[in-house]
C-alpha cells in the first residue's frame, strides 16, 4: 500500500484520526446529554430522530455539493465543522433540561456533520485506489477505522473521571477532529 499508493496510505491514517473524532461522538452524545443536561431517554431519542431526519436532507445537500466541490475541500469543511461543533457544544449546549438547544444542535450541526462525515468516508478512499481493488482494501479501511477509534473513548472517560466534567470530554473529540483537519490537508486526492 505505502509503496504503490502512498496517498491511500495517508488517507488510512487520516481515517484512523477521523474515527477518533466524529464517529466517537455517536458513542458519547447519549452520555453527555444524560449526565450533563439530565435529559431523559425520550428526549435523547427525539434528538436522534431529528438528527436522522435532518441528516437525510443534509445528505441530499452533500450530493449536490460533492459534484461541485473537490473531495479535499469537502473534507476540510467537514472536519472544520466538527472542530467548531465540538468546541461550541460545551459552551452553548450544557444547561440542565435545555431541550431546545439540544434539539437545535441535533437538527443542524450534528445532522450535517454526521451525514457528511459518513457520506464521504469510503467514497473518498475509493478515489485513491485502483478500480477493482475495493474488496482488497475494504478490509484495511474497516480495520483502520476500528483500530483508530479505540483510544478516544478511553481518553474521554479518563478526562470525565478525573474532572467530573462531561463538557471537557467533548474537547477530546474536538482535539482529534483538529488533528484530522490538519492531516487531511496533506493528502493529494488528485494523485489517486
Amino acid at each position: 500500500l505505502w509503496a504503490k499508493y502512498p496517498e491511500a496510505g495517508k488517507y488510512l491514517i487520516f481515517h484512523a484520526l477521523g474515527a477518533a473524532g466524529p464517529s466517537q461522538f455517536l458513542g458519547y452524545y447519549a452520555t453527555y446529554f444524560t449526565q450533563q443536561m439530565k435529559l431523559d431517554s425520550t428526549i435523547i431519542l427525539a434528538l436522534s430522530a431529528c438528527c436522522l431526519f435532518f441528516g437525510m436532507l443534509a445528505a441530499q445537500l452533500f450530493n449536490v455539493m460533492s459534484s461541485r466541490i473537490s473531495i479535499k475541500k469537502l473534507w476540510i469543511f467537514i472536519m472544520a465543522l466538527w472542530v467548531v461543533t465540538m468546541v461550541i457544544t460545551p459552551l452553548v449546549v450544557y444547561k440542565e433540561g435545555d431541550v431546545v438547544s439540544a434539539l437545535a444542535f441535533g437538527a443542524t450541526l450534528y445532522a450535517v456533520g454526521l451525514s457528511w462525515y459518513f457520506s464521504i468516508g469510503w467514497s473518498a478512499f475509493v478515489t485513491l485506489i485502483p478500480p477493482g481493488t475495493e474488496g482488497e482494501f475494504g478490509g484495511a479501511y474497516t480495520f483502520v477505522g476500528f483500530a483508530g477509534g479505540w483510544f478516544t473513548p478511553m481518553m474521554i472517560y479518563a478526562v470525565v473521571q478525573a474532572t467530573n466534567d462531561t463538557r471537557l470530554g467533548l474537547l477530546v473529540i474536538a482535539f482529534w477532529c483538529f488533528v484530522g483537519l490538519v492531516f487531511v490537508c496533506f493528502i493529494d486526492f488528485d494523485k489517486g
